[in-house]
């Protein structure tokens, strides 16, 4: 469970870092 909430955060911190970009 926590693997999927620290995949989850990654992959969010990642599409914002794409969106601001």
């Amino acid at each position: 469970m926590q693997d999927f909430i620290l995949m989850y955060i990654s992959y969010s911190y990642i599409y914002i870092s794409f969106c601001k970009n």
